[in-house]
């Protein structure tokens, strides 16, 4: 990745999917939408082509088995893993934007922000061994094991992605400088999700306006490509993270730009975030290239 043009990465997909009715609810979150109205989750991945973004995160991040358990969603997870990276194909192909790269995102089993919920080790290895192998056969680009706050699911995570070839990436959530919602040193992880061949880290889904510290632990700590993508809001206790403040594009831009004076290689955006926050991104960048 190179120094003088960091990778953009897309911004939120859910909070988006939110502000246009669905029902974005616990556990499905945005992957409801795939079955529910898949020409919303297109036409948001083509805004965001057109912001200038290289990278489309495929609506995956809710279609582990465990999550799709009970009435018609049970054992519809290769399914919809297909569906969801046809979805990001498409609006690449409609926007001719060949070059653009899809990432299936592979979440926490459990709650994002509940540490203490997460599963054994063998579970861990085994669902996330089956979510990264569909996501390949789906087709995507490159894996994206994002919003781990443990180490043990991290690690699980990243194992599991490399093993299928595929480039990999791990983005961490912390809920204080340099910690996992775990408590559990950042650097400690980083390092751990390196030796297992991860290619980039990173950290997501925290406030902006926070983002700074976590960043110059990874500039300190990370000898791949390092990067993030925060988002608009903040971690709420047992309410998890809550897309609940106000950015304007410009200034969630001038943000990014003073983090990628601190050697961040991969931009974007998490809850909250819109195609404009990308685009005043890229404009930015442009400037200052």
């Amino acid at each position: 990745m190179s120094l003088e043009r960091p990778t953009l990465v897309d911004g939120a997909l859910g909070t988006e999917l939110a502000r246009r009715g669905l029902d974005v609810s616990a556990p499905l979150f945005s992957a409801r939408a795939l079955i529910d109205d898949p020409d919303a989750i297109a036409d948001i991945h083509q805004q965001y082509l057109r912001a200038g973004v290289d990278v489309l995160t495929a609506c995956t991040f809710r279609t582990h088995e465990r999550n799709l358990q009970g009435g018609c969603w049970t054992g519809r997870g290769a399914q919809l893993n297909r569906t969801a990276v046809a979805l990001a194909r498409d609006a690449i192909a409609r926007e001719e934007r060949a070059g653009a790269r899809v990432a299936g995102s592979i979440a926490p089993l459990e709650d994002c922000f509940r540490p203490d919920l997460v599963p054994s080790r063998e579970e861990l290895a085994r669902e996330h061994a089956a979510q990264a192998r569909s996501l390949r056969d789906a087709g995507v680009d490159l894996l994206l094991v994002e919003t781990m706050g443990t180490r043990a699911e991290a690690a699980a995570a990243v194992e599991a992605a490399v093993a299928t070839g595929l480039p990999t990436w791990c983005s961490f959530t912390t809920s204080s400088p340099s910690r996992l919602l775990s408590g559990e040193p950042l650097r400690e992880a980083v390092a751990e999700v390196e030796d297992l061949g991860a290619e980039a880290v990173l950290v997501n889904c925290v406030p902006t306006q926070d983002a700074r510290a976590d960043v110059e632990s990874l500039a300190a700590c990370a000898t791949m490509g390092f990067g993030v993508y925060p988002g608009l809001g903040h971690l709420r206790g047992v309410e998890g993270f809550r897309a609940d403040l106000v950015l304007e594009p410009d200034d969630f831009a001038r943000r990014l730009i003073e983090l990628r004076a601190l050697g961040a290689e991969i931009l974007g955006g998490c809850c909250g975030t819109r195609p404009d926050h990308l685009a005043a991104l890229a404009e930015a960048l442009e400037a200052t290239a």
